[in-house]
């Protein structure tokens, strides 16, 4: 009867152990338990949107998916065409499916960031580890809340040719979520190329001067930095003395460039 009791009393205790052990293992685990999502505010110039989704159990990561979506809500790892351009182009025995494979082993084996980079896929690897970046601090706070990446890219934009032959141009460039280059001009083309800028066109800007007291010279580099003073907003560029038709064709084709911009929906579940 002594040795039952003394037996009961050290599983009592065995338990007692393994369970101050899986506490002391959950208190000191890295990351919360959860599904923990990443993305990009918006697409590259293809239209690829790119996000990372992990499942953390037991404090540590348990899975990972890295890809792209575009606005037909494909992804990029399921496109056949794009990973056999992608195979065709590198001369490489890797495609998106193989590159997902290697961020996903490395990720899970680090359990942080960043990750190696993966030859034939250094784009692809920086943008894991600035998404890895982010993800993994929402696991640390147990924050299942989307978390959006400011994408860095440049856009352009042009309206339709006036009477004259001339076509307004912008481009924006767009650095942390902030806007820091505006180059506006209105071009002239031939066979497709540029062949003349009114911001170089002395001509006309002597003739223009003589009509307004204005150059393009002078109102084409003012609407710039309006538009830079007005964090990107096109409706808070106020109109520039003597360049009306200008301005309004710049906040035009400016909107037309923020437009341009995509943000596909995410193929993954977000809370």
């Amino acid at each position: 009867m002594k040795r039952i009791l003394l037996m009961v009393l050290v599983l009592g205790f065995g338990l007692v152990a393994c369970a101050d052990d899986v506490d002391d293992a959950a208190a000191d685990a890295e990351f919360v338990d959860g599904t923990y999502t990443a993305a990009y505010d918006y697409a590259d110039a293809r239209g690829w949107r790119a996000f990372l989704q992990i499942e953390v159990g037991g404090g540590v990561i348990s899975d990972v998916d890295f890809d792209y979506v575009n606005a037909d809500g494909i992804r990029k790892s399921e496109d056949e065409g794009y990973n056999e351009r992608w195979q065709g182009v590198l001369d490489e025995d890797i495609d998106m499916n193989i590159a997902r494979d290697r961020f996903a082993e490395q990720l899970i084996d680090r359990q942080a960031v960043p990750i190696d980079v993966v030859t034939g896929a250094t784009g692809s690897s920086e943008l894991m580890n600035e998404l890895g970046d982010a993800v993994l601090e929402r696991a640390r706070a147990g924050n299942t809340e989307l978390a959006i990446v400011p994408y860095d890219l440049t856009v352009t934009a042009e309206d339709e040719v006036d009477q004259r032959g001339w076509t307004a141009r912008v481009e924006l460039a767009f650095e942390g979520g902030e806007l820091v280059s505006v180059d506006y001009d209105e071009v002239e083309y031939e066979d497709g190329e540029i062949v003349n800028r009114k911001s170089e066109d002395q001509a006309y800007a002597d003739r223009w001067e003589g009509a307004d007291g204005i150059s393009q010279m002078e109102a084409f580099p003012e609407l710039e930095q309006r538009l830079l003073d007005a964090g990107g907003d096109p409706d808070d560029v106020d109109q520039v003395t003597g360049a009306t038709g200008s301005w309004a064709r710049f906040v035009d084709v400016v909107q037309r460039a923020l437009d341009s911009r995509q943000s596909p929906e995410l193929p993954v579940a977000v809370e």
